[in-house]
């Protein structure tokens, strides 16, 4: 019975990286395209390139620059319509809507990972991916997008690819509690148990509220034969509501 157990949790370390199939869009492993910071109206005027000034300036705008400014304000109104069809649930509208974004401005990044962020919720993990990357191509720094084009390599069992990305977000954002939840998951699936721990350890101290990160850590310990500080990490893991938690405390935690 307790193999039967230990082979559901081994499992968290795919359930983390491949809830492809929900529905939801808001429980996979990955970035979430719309939060706060992208979607208020200060996040949405810096993913579009300055406008010329209308007024401040000595000489007249140029018919180039008239034409700049009249697309720029173009890619901002697509930009908003997209958010408000996807907070709507209308995905293919918001697609169509980020799209014609970045007709106007192709050098918006966030517009690219939410259309990123939508194929790969729809399953399309090879076009998500292509946004993804477009995304990083765009701004170096952007660390979400790296995130998201790490989870794609790692569905698609290229450990090097998923590490790279994973180790350039951490190399710009080292606080990155979710860079080392998904580098922790990569390198228990891949049986670097002592790495996993390091990087688990870093997740769970800067995104607390991750309880996949304690199940994952707690069976990264496992493997380690260090049951003490597994079934610790399992505990807090169940204290959080998370049943796979439970069902590792209930298997391998009760005293007898």
């Amino acid at each position: 019975m307790k193999k039967l157990i230990l082979l559901i949790i081994s499992l968290v370390f795919l359930i983390a990286c491949s809830n492809s199939g929900n529905k939801t869009h808001v429980k996979l492993n990955l970035p979430d395209s719309l939060t706060e910071d992208q979607s208020s109206p200060k996040a949405q005027t810096d993913t579009i390139h300055h406008i010329t000034p209308l007024i401040g300036t000595s000489k007249p705008l140029t018919k180039k620059q008239k034409l700049h400014n009249i697309n720029m304000q173009r890619a901002r109104t697509a930009f908003n319509n997209a958010i408000k069809a996807y907070n709507s649930h209308k995905f293919d509208q918001a697609a169509e809507s980020f799209k014609e974004s970045l007709g106007y401005d192709p050098n918006n990044n966030l517009a690219c990972y939410n259309l990123g962020k939508i194929y790969f919720d729809q399953g399309q993990k090879n076009l998500a991916l292509s946004y993804f990357e477009d995304a990083v191509n765009i701004n170096p720094k952007d660390t979400a997008s790296m995130i998201s084009a790490g989870l794609v390599y790692f569905e698609k069992n290229n450990f090097d690819k998923a590490k790279q990305y994973y180790d350039k977000a951490l190399k710009i954002a080292p606080h990155y509690g979710k860079a080392y939840f998904h580098r922790g998951t990569l390198l228990g699936t891949h049986k670097h148990y002592k790495q996993s721990v390091a990087d688990l350890e870093k997740a769970v101290k800067y995104e607390k509220d991750n309880s996949e990160a304690y199940v994952n850590l707690g069976l990264a310990y496992y493997y380690l034969k260090d049951m003490k500080k597994a079934c610790k990490a399992w505990h807090r893991a169940a204290a959080m509501g998370n049943t796979k938690g439970q069902t590792a405390v209930n298997a391998y935690c009760k005293t007898k």
